[in-house]
């Protein structure tokens, strides 16, 4: 019973997925900051959330579970592209958004 509560597997194989749908809806190449750029990149947010949230109601995430999920979020993030600052930024609206 106390072994499920440290067992963060399935949270960090959805976060990896997640954050390459992400990568699929926004990709790195179109990481700008113009206004089609921001669109683009608020619809792939979108879309994450949901996704997110849709996680989080199906299973029961407890602080280490929750921080296992952003780790492994935000260390995929980087490993397609994308810079420490917008990985960190994402991972923290998606934490806040679970």
């Amino acid at each position: 019973m106390i072994f499920s509560w440290f067992n963060a597997a399935e949270a960090e194989k959805t976060a990896g997925t997640l954050a390459e749908n992400f990568a699929k809806g926004f990709p790195v190449a179109q990481v700008k900051s113009d206004k089609k750029s921001q669109m683009r990149k608020e619809k792939a947010a979108q879309a994450l959330f949901f996704q997110a949230q849709a996680f989080a109601k199906g299973n029961r995430l407890n602080i280490y579970k929750k921080a296992r999920f952003g780790q492994a979020f935000q260390r995929r993030l980087a490993e397609l592209g994308y810079d420490d600052e917008f990985s960190r930024a994402l991972t923290q609206e998606v934490l806040v958004a679970l």
